[in-house]
């Protein structure tokens, strides 16, 4: 479980990411228009590459805040994501303790690790893994390869609110036609999360959605979406 950081800490400032000079989020919000409505929560890349473009088109609810803070935006909620590797889990460290340490303006929800590979990880990145969630509820996406030949802007999108359909039939549609189970069931728990941290009071996205609708736990084998 999550537990308060340590009190001496050494962080690397080469890692450290630098803070937004304005808001990240430039649209106007228009009523009854979800898609300009600010994000709910930012998703925040420890280092290039990481996935964020992909998961927050993915995630109807997130914003891709790319290597940056956002401590200017209206909702300052923050998940940092990481791939799966020895570099990725380093960077995610750093910049979860320059979070917690340095930032005021931000609250760190947790931490999203995407695989890079199948099959399970080596001892040391589980040891890598066991370091951060002390500080830091951990979210782990397993690889899913057909992520790979999808174009930009094709995913499907998981709303807050959608059911999630765990049917065999549901694993095997293609991530441009349903969101990936994995995901999606990761996306209501962040969400169910960020909207208990604005008890009750987030606007926009999240003004008629039910926070508590019981979460499905079945996210494996999503066959032709995910490969364990």
């Amino acid at each position: 479980m999550p537990g308060s950081p340590p009190r001496k800490i050494n962080l690397n400032k080469e890692v450290m990411l630098p803070v937004a000079t304005e808001s990240l989020w430039q649209v106007t919000a228009v009523d009854n228009d979800r898609s300009t409505y600010p994000p709910a929560l930012w998703l925040v890349a420890a280092h290039g590459g990481a996935g964020c473009t992909m998961l927050s088109e993915m995630l109807a609810f997130c914003g891709d805040a790319g290597q940056v803070w956002p401590i200017h935006d209206e909702y300052r909620f923050c998940v940092v994501v990481a791939k799966s590797t020895m570099r990725g889990l380093e960077r995610a460290h750093q910049v979860v303790l320059q979070g917690l340490h340095t930032l005021d303006e931000i609250t760190i929800i947790g931490v999203i690790i995407i695989a890079d590979a199948v099959g399970k990880l080596p001892k040391a990145l589980i040891n890598k893994l066991e370091v951060i969630e002390k500080l830091v509820t951990v979210w782990q996406i397993p690889y899913l390869p057909a992520l790979r030949i999808v174009e930009e802007g094709t995913l499907a999108t998981w709303t807050p609110g959608d059911e999630i359909d765990v049917s065999r039939k549901a694993r095997k549609r293609p991530p441009t036609e349903s969101c990936p189970i994995s995901v999606a069931t990761i996306g209501k728990e962040l969400f169910a999360t960020v909207k208990s941290a604005h008890s009750g009071n987030m606007s926009g996205t999240s003004s008629n959605v039910e926070a508590t609708e019981e979460i499905p736990t079945e996210i494996e084998g999503e066959d032709d979406n995910e490969t364990t």
